[in-house]
This record gives structure tokens, sequence and C-alpha cells, in this order.
């Protein structure tokens, strides 16, 4: 079955498969990372893969942690079309995946699932925890005292993101409840 994607998406009204994200892997991959907050508006209904495994789909689910391995696997089973998604000014999900991926830094991706009982079924990222390596803790110091676009130029420049027009809501330190690390929380609104 296909649908029309709502109004206002940011995808040309491109028709969206549903169930893509369970026959792709994708809600496989993110299940771990899923926190205990759950929305469900579906009817109980199970969804299979394809490959023989069932699935008790949520209609909306939040995850935090997605590590860089699980962001490499995404890249690769993610349909091309999807992957130019964002949430509202963040970069892209491919942009956000690949800085994951390519980072010298250590980087960990939230945010949230969309499931198939959904006109708009996606996933998608709107906040990341960057941990830092020896050359962004000498910079910590300053870097917190600089204006937040300041530091999203630093940072950005590092993670090969795109600056201009991709400022973040948030840049704040944090320790992080599933890595009590000390990193820096980027969020996008």
């Amino acid at each position: 079955m296909k649908v029309q994607k709502p109004e206002g998406q940011d995808n040309q009204n491109c028709l969206v498969e549903t169930g893509w994200t369970i026959r792709s892997g994708v809600l496989e991959l993110l299940e771990p990372f899923f926190t205990p907050l759950r929305y469900d508006s579906n009817d109980g209904s199970l969804w299979g893969d394809g490959r023989g495994k069932t699935w008790s789909v949520p209609s909306f689910r939040t995850f935090r942690g997605l590590p860089k391995q699980t962001a490499h696997d995404l890249l690769r089973i993610t349909p091309a079309k999807y992957l130019e998604d964002h949430q509202n000014c963040a970069p892209s999900l491919r942009d956000l995946l690949k800085s994951c991926v390519n980072s010298s830094w250590s980087v960990e991706l939230c945010g949230y699932y969309v499931g198939p009982y959904r006109a708009d079924e996606r996933f998608s990222i709107d906040s990341m925890v960057v941990y830092p390596n020896r050359e962004l803790k000498d910079l910590e110091p300053e870097l917190h005292r600089r204006p937040l676009r300041e530091r999203w130029e630093i940072i950005a420049e590092e993670l090969g993101l795109p600056f201009d027009g991709h400022e973040p809501d948030e840049i704040e330190p944090i320790i992080p409840p599933w890595n009590l690390e000390h990193g820096w929380w980027i969020w996008w609104d």
C-alpha cells in the first residue's frame, strides 16, 4: 500500500511505501536503542518483515545512544529517498549518519521512529551526543563561553556537517544516563 505524505513534508509529496521501515530492517536496527517512552495508536496488529520475523510495531518510539556501527548499517539499508529527510533545520539524515560513521570523535545519535500505521512513516535524528577527544577537551572551557553559533561552527566542521542553515537549538554539556561519560548535547527542535 502507498500513502501520500502529509502536506508540508519536505519531500516534494513523494509516495511512502507503507512498511518500508520493517522490510528494510530499519526497525530491527533501531529497536535495541528504543527508550521506554512508547506511543501506540495501532490496533495491535503484527507486521511481517518478509524474512520470517513478525513485529508488534509501535506507532511512535524515541531512541538514543545509537552508535557508529548501527549508523553505518542504517546508511547501508535505508532507501536513498528517505536519507534526504531531516528534522526541521537539522542536517539531512544521510549527513548525520555519515558524521557519526566518519568522525574521529565518538558520536551517538538520538531521535524517533514513526511506524507504518501513520502516513509519515520514518525515522529521524533530532539530536546527537559528541564525546570529547583530546582536541575537544582542550577546547571545552572556551567552547562553553562562546555563543551557540560559534560552538556549532567548530563542532560542525569537525563532524563534516553543513554549517549554514543547520544551527541547532541547543549545544550543552551533558552526561547522558545511558553512557555516563561527559559529552556535548546537540539538539534540533
